[in-house]
């Protein structure tokens, strides 16, 4: 595996472990403030991450970073 599969890689694992906080978030209707609160330091660490590699110029990093920023935008317009 090479650093910029590696790099993919923790992108779409933060990207996959965000999207499971949001849809607790979602799907529970006694979500908690910890839930929350979860799902929000899971979208920092995924943004972190998206803002380090968004101009990597790797066509590989690209692909996930692009990934990420869709499923963002798109949680932001289902609310």
């Amino acid at each position: 595996m090479t650093v910029e599969e590696d790099i993919a890689d923790r992108i779409d694992a933060a990207l996959d472990s965000w999207l499971r906080a949001v849809k607790v978030v979602k799907t529970r209707p006694a979500a908690s403030n910890m839930d929350r609160l979860e799902a929000q330091r899971r979208l920092m660490a995924l943004d972190g991450l998206v803002t380090r590699y968004d101009f990597s110029g790797n066509e590989i990093i690209a692909a996930s970073v692009e990934k990420a920023h869709q499923a963002m935008l798109t949680a932001w317009s289902e609310q």
